[in-house]
C-alpha cells in the first residue's frame, strides 16, 4: 500500500499529465475539425454532384473531431475531481477515438478511388438540365470553369443535350468549357484572350467553317473532380492519421498509468 505522500504526489503528476495530454486531444480536436469544415466548404459544388454519397467520410471526421473536444472536457473534468469513474471511461473512450481516427483516416484515402463512375453517371442529368435550372447551371459552370473541363465523360456529350439543341450548331459546349484565360474574373469573358465561343474546332459534324481560335478544355469533368479530390482529400486524411498514430503513441503509456492510479483511488 503506498503511503498517502507518495499517493498525492502521483495524483499530482498523473493530473498534471492527464490535462497535458487533454490539451494535445483538444487540440488534435479542432485541427480535425478545422480540416473537416475546409473540405466541406471547399468541395460543396462537387458534392451536389455526387449520389454516391462518397463524401460521407467528411462528415464522419466532423462528428469525431466533435466528439474528441467534448470528450476532452469529461477528462478535465474527472482529473480535477478524482473520479474513478469519469476517468476509467476517459481512458476506454480515448483508445476508441485513437483507433477511429487512423481508420478513418485510411477511410479517407480509399474513397477517393471508388466513385468516378457514379459520378459521371449523376453529372449526365446535370448537363440536360443546364439550360433549365439556374442553380444547376451555376454549379456545371464552376466545375468546368475552375477544373478546366468539359462535359461528364468528354466534351462531345453537350452535343445531346437540350441546351445545345437550342444553339445555332449543334455541336457547341458553353462557355465554361473554355480555359481560364479566356476569363478577365469570375465568369465574365474577355474577348482580347482570343475566341472561345460556344463552339469546338476539331468535331464538326456540319462541315461548316469555325473561326482559327476556338480552343476548349477537353478533360472530362468526373476525371477532373477526382483529381482535384485527389490532391486535397489526402490534406485532411493525413491528419487524421497523422493526429492518430500520434496520440496513440504519446498516450498509451498515460492512459495505463491513470488506470493503475484511479485502481489505487
Amino acid at each position: 500500500m503506498p503511503s498517502p505522500a507518495k499517493t498525492s504526489a502521483g495524483h499530482k503528476c498523473l493530473t498534471i499529465l492527464l490535462h497535458l495530454f487533454n490539451f494535445i486531444l483538444w487540440i488534435s480536436g479542432v485541427a480535425i475539425l478545422a480540416a473537416s469544415i475546409w473540405g466541406l466548404i471547399a468541395f460543396g459544388p462537387y458534392m451536389k454532384l455526387d449520389n454516391q454519397h462518397s463524401f460521407s467520410a467528411l462528415y464522419i471526421l466532423l462528428g469525431v473531431g466533435i466528439l474528441i473536444v467534448l470528450i476532452g472536457f469529461v477528462g478535465c473534468y474527472g482529473a480535477m475531481k478524482g473520479s474513478r469513474c469519469l476517468l476509467g471511461i476517459y481512458s476506454v473512450i480515448l483508445i476508441v477515438i485513437v483507433l477511429a481516427e487512423i481508420t478513418l483516416g485510411i477511410i479517407a484515402f480509399v474513397f477517393k478511388g471508388d466513385f468516378e463512375a457514379g459520378l459521371a453517371v449523376t453529372m449526365k442529368p446535370f448537363l440536360q438540365k443546364y439550360d433549365t435550372d439556374v442553380g444547376i447551371k451555376h454549379i456545371v459552370d464552376g466545375v468546368q470553369q475552375n477544373l478546366e473541363c468539359c462535359g461528364a465523360q468528354n466534351y462531345t456529350q453537350w452535343f445531346n443535350t437540350s441546351w445545345a439543341s437550342k444553339q445555332k450548331y449543334r455541336d457547341s459546349v458553353p462557355s465554361s468549357c473554355c480555359p481560364k484565360t479566356f476569363f478577365t474574373s469570375g465568369t465574365k469573358p474577355n474577348n482580347s484572350t482570343g475566341l472561345c465561343n460556344n463552339l469546338h474546332l476539331t468535331y464538326n459534324t456540319g462541315n461548316y467553317q469555325y473561326p482559327s481560335g476556338i480552343k476548349i478544355s477537353q478533360s472530362a469533368c468526373s476525371g477532373a473532380v477526382i483529381k482535384f479530390l485527389e490532391s486535397h482529400l489526402g490534406i485532411v486524411a493525413g491528419i487524421a492519421v497523422a493526429i492518430g498514430v500520434f496520440q496513440g503513441d504519446e498516450q498509451k503509456d498515460a492512459i495505463v498509468d491513470l488506470l493503475d492510479y484511479v485502481n489505487l483511488v
